[in-house]
């Protein structure tokens, strides 16, 4: 198997967001990977122009920091030249790293877009290097910048940054050191841009402290929270099934919370986060994290509940007068 280190840059309308087309606000104009082998060697590099369709000027904020001009784009391939020789240098087997999880998001926005075939697997897993580099140097929420992450680690900045590139050069750099880091990379990512469809293509990861779940897309919120799957709770753990303390409840309509209990591992919380699915903007597919949780949270939790059904309250009393 290969990793593919692979970067993006891309560009947007000059003339403002008001003249951008809503299928595609970003446009890749740049594509750099790097291969390298499961001992995390450097096989080869890649590095493509991107000539641009949509929006053939480069916006002022993106032509400050990138370093191609108008005249390098106008001399570069079509996206389904660049994304076929791409295609062609990953090989067979491999799995995508990315510095952050927005470029194969934007890589399938643009395929789509040209109507390029999507053959990635429904929620696709890969490498978030920066979130890996997160949760061994920093508190696992913090996400730094790569040039932040070649000064920890000290390498020579002997190449241009926000290049695509050497973006990836300097990434495959960072990732072959916490290849070192077996637990950190137990932490794969996935990529919700193709999420199931169906219920036997839904995704449950299991790492040391917590489980995820990735469900099937589903008509409205209101039905995915009737499912049954998807309102169960299973100690991250030891997998018992348990029964809820607090049950499931929403401040907002996007972000589901509610707590249960382990006999033997104690307080978990359940959180489930509603995405809008690419296909259809008015369908949602569920993203439940379970985690064990300590007391305090637990009353943090029961006075976040509380908060919400004050809330309600008031606003039936105001609507009522």
């Amino acid at each position: 198997m290969n990793y593919i280190i692979l970067d993006l840059e891309w560009n947007q309308s000059a003339k403002g967001k008001n003249f951008e087309k809503k299928e595609l606000p970003f446009e890749i104009i740049q594509i750099g990977a790097v291969k390298l082998n499961e001992k995390g060697d450097v096989q080869d590099i890649f590095n493509c122009v991107v000539r641009p369709s949509v929006y053939k000027k480069l916006h002022s904020a993106v032509k400050e920091v990138v370093a191609l001009s108008d005249e390098d784009l106008k001399n570069g391939v079509s996206f389904q030249e660049a994304f076929m020789h791409l295609m062609q240098f990953c090989e067979d087997d491999y799995v995508f790293c990315t510095w952050g999880s927005q470029d194969l998001w934007q890589l399938q926005q643009n395929m789509q877009y040209y109507q390029i075939e999507n053959a990635f697997p429904k929620v696709m897993k890969y490498y978030d290097v920066q979130k890996i580099f997160s949760i061994v140097f920093e508190d696992g929420k913090l996400r730094r910048t790569v040039e932040h992450a070649v000064d920890v680690f000290e390498f020579e900045k002997d190449l241009m940054f926000h290049s695509a590139v050497n973006d990836a050069r300097y990434v495959a750099r960072i990732f072959q050191r916490l290849l070192e880091n077996k637990e950190a990379m137990e932490r794969v990512s996935v990529d919700y841009y193709k999420p199931p469809l169906t219920k036997k293509d839904e995704v449950c990861l299991r790492f040391k402290t917590y489980s995820k779940y990735v469900y099937r897309v589903f008509p409205s919120k209101e039905e995915a929270m009737e499912d049954k799957s998807v309102c169960s709770i299973k100690c991250p753990i030891c997998r018992t099934a348990l029964r809820k303390k607090v049950m499931w409840f929403t401040g907002n309509s996007k972000k589901y919370y509610c707590v249960a209990k382990c006999p033997f591992h104690g307080f978990v919380r359940g959180k489930i986060q509603m995405k809008k699915y690419a296909g259809d903007p008015h369908m949602v597919f569920p993203i439940k994290i379970v985690k064990p949780i300590s007391e305090e949270d637990v009353e943090k939790i029961c006075e976040m509940k509380k908060q919400v059904a004050e809330k309600r309250r008031l606003k039936r009393m105001k609507q009522g007068s």
